[in-house]
């Protein structure tokens, strides 16, 4: 039986780049699994009616649990896809960093709850329990992941959007926007994003900051940070 033959690539590239691929192939990834959530976050409007510009008659019982079912098939599938996505990064993220002799260097990570019930105003960090103070410090690259459970009091709130901004100068910086869709005021949401590879130019601070609304209930958050 003949084996498989791999194309030459030309011209060569460098390990480095390979890697910077594998990481773009894997955001591309995240950013259509993002697509999905908002699609399926879409349905469950059409389906209660209060997605804007949709009008017809209310879904039956029977229709709403149906609805529940198909989005639940969804997301059990995205959750397995995050699975392998985060082991497909943490892989490539490995390979980069070993060093001459061929050994994965040593990794940290610290993983922090955040305060539950509390009111989250604009451009303001989000308060960790286990930490200090608002922003964590890093020097060298790391990974952030991260998940929030909000609720939105504000009538008028379309959208929430998160930044994780670093500041290794003077000047804060978004390196990561994270938007997600209210669907209407007192209903839980959840807010997450994993993966998100932050370059270290230098040492720096770490914080999550609300962009939008002026406002919002963190019902619980956490959020893992590994150096890399």
């Amino acid at each position: 039986m003949s084996m498989p033959e791999f194309p030459k690539i030309n011209p060569p590239i460098t390990r480095e780049e390979a890697v910077n691929m594998i990481l773009a192939s894997i955001a591309m990834e995240e950013v259509g699994l993002s697509h999905i959530l908002n699609a399926e976050g879409e349905k469950i409007q059409y389906a209660l009616g209060t997605l804007p510009g949709c009008g017809g008659a209310a879904a039956t019982l029977q229709e709403v649990i149906e609805v529940n079912n198909s989005v639940k098939c969804v997301l059990d599938s995205v959750k397995d896809s995050q699975m392998i996505l985060k082991n497909k990064m943490e892989s490539a993220i490995g390979c980069c960093s070993k060093g001459a002799a061929g050994c994965a260097p040593k990794r940290s990570g610290v993983a922090l709850r955040g305060y539950a019930n509390y009111c989250w105003r604009k451009g303001s960090p989000m308060r960790w329990v286990s930490s200090d103070c608002d922003a964590l410090i890093f020097k060298q690259d790391i990974v952030v992941n991260f998940t929030l459970d909000l609720c939105s009091e504000e009538c008028d709130a379309e959208y929430v959007s998160i930044g994780i901004q670093t500041s290794p100068s003077y000047k804060k910086t978004n390196h990561f926007v994270c938007n997600a869709q209210v669907a209407r005021a007192g209903v839980p949401f959840t807010v997450a994003a994993s993966g998100v590879y932050i370059p270290c130019e230098s040492s720096g601070e770490m914080v999550l900051t609300l962009l939008s609304p002026d406002s919002i209930n963190v019902r619980q958050s956490s959020i893992w940070v590994t150096e890399v």
